[in-house]
């Protein structure tokens, strides 16, 4: 006869912790302020910036208290090493009109960038420019200047959004030089500064309600669509180069199925959400899959594979005496015996018509 037992073990454990590890730390300890350098790497791994503080690292209480923190904190040194030599070139000490601001890699050489601001005598008319220079520090070029737009209340300001591949000896930027809270597009050229407008910038219709969440762009620098909250909806809205002009191209209601665009392609948008891809997925979303997937073409869609345009696409509409056709002659079939081989010999011919009495019938697009 077997009984089930079940026998318990107490384990005690004992630590003995000295006392002497335990030490207070100074409230001074809790109120540093520690060097956050900042690192950047240029277009083609030539290169790496490296950004901080010229003040020594050290815990040290600012005393006045109208000032907040040392004047060094606010400072940034430039210092470039050649990822392919490891020499380094100390481009600015960082001790005040030398300080860095707004650095923005255009190429593998050159960037831009702005002189820091004094607090001795107020602001320095020399930071309220932007420069271009390449590493060595040679080629400096004043490529933009910061003014206060009159009756705007806003500061002009400059920012490279894209470098071009097929391009290098210019970038995209935007810039609110033309209006203070437009930011325009232009192609500006890295070595003198010059720019030509490419697009206009958006504008939200409440420009401190709304949120823009920032504008996505073509491999030629083009903006293509830019996302914004509007109260309770989220919002798309997309720009046209011929007639320069935003306009909403889908809204969402709040707890309404959406999508969100990542980037752009030659093709359309790479996009995610609950609208398209409720597990997560990236997909290509353009004018074709967008009608479909929101069940636009009840009658479905067909491929033809005799168009040699793999971007084209065509929409039947329902509008009435759209597309005709016309059966010209029925289709007739015949048959002939050959004697002789035994072979035969088959044919069908038939004739149609094809036009339209309302153009409106179809819609088409050449593609990209």
């Amino acid at each position: 006869m077997f009984k089930n037992v079940t026998i318990s073990f107490l384990l005690l454990f004992s630590f003995n912790v000295a006392s002497e590890e335990f030490y207070e730390l100074p409230n001074e300890v809790w109120s540093c302020w520690g060097d956050t350098p900042t690192f950047s790497i240029s277009p083609n791994g030539k290169y790496l910036a490296i950004m901080r503080s010229p003040r020594e690292d050290v815990c040290d209480i600012e005393q006045d208290k109208i000032k907040g923190v040392e004047d060094e904190m606010t400072y940034q040194s430039l210092t470039f090493i050649d990822l392919e030599t490891m020499q380094s070139r100390v481009f600015s000490d960082g001790i005040g009109e030398k300080s860095i601001y707004g650095f923005q890699w255009v190429s593998d050489d050159r960037f831009i960038y702005r002189p820091g601001l004094t607090n001795a005598k107020g602001r320095n008319m020399n930071s309220l420019v932007t420069f271009a220079v390449n590493v060595d520090g040679s080629k400096r070029k004043i490529i933009g200047k910061q003014e206060m737009k009159g009756g705007q209340g806003s500061w002009t300001n400059i920012s490279v959004v894209d470098r071009l591949d097929a391009d290098p000896d210019h970038v995209i930027v935007t810039s609110n030089e033309r209006r203070a809270f437009r930011s325009d597009f232009y192609k500006m050229n890295i070595m003198t500064g010059k720019k030509k407008l490419l697009a206009i910038g958006f504008v939200p219709k409440n420009a401190k309600g709304d949120r823009v969440y920032g504008t996505y762009r073509d491999q030629e620098g083009y903006p293509i669509a830019t996302l914004v909250d509007e109260s309770l909806d989220r919002v798309i809205y997309t720009y046209d180069k011929d007639t320069k002009e935003w306009s909403e191209h889908v809204r969402f209601t709040c707890q309404q199925p959406s999508f969100t665009p990542i980037a752009a392609t030659n093709k359309g948008w790479l996009v995610t959400g609950s609208k398209f891809s409720p597990s997560g997925e990236l997909i290509e979303y353009n004018d074709t899959n967008a009608l479909r997937t929101m069940g636009m073409f009840p009658e479905g869609y067909v491929v033809n594979h005799y168009l040699t345009d793999t971007d084209a696409f065509f929409i039947k509409t329902d509008v009435p005496n759209g597309l005709k056709m016309f059966v010209r002659a029925p289709i007739k079939t015949a048959m002939e015996g050959d004697f002789e081989t035994g072979n035969v010999r088959y044919k069908a011919r038939e004739r149609y018509s094809f036009g339209f009495s309302d153009p409106r019938g179809i819609f088409g697009s050449p593609g990209a």
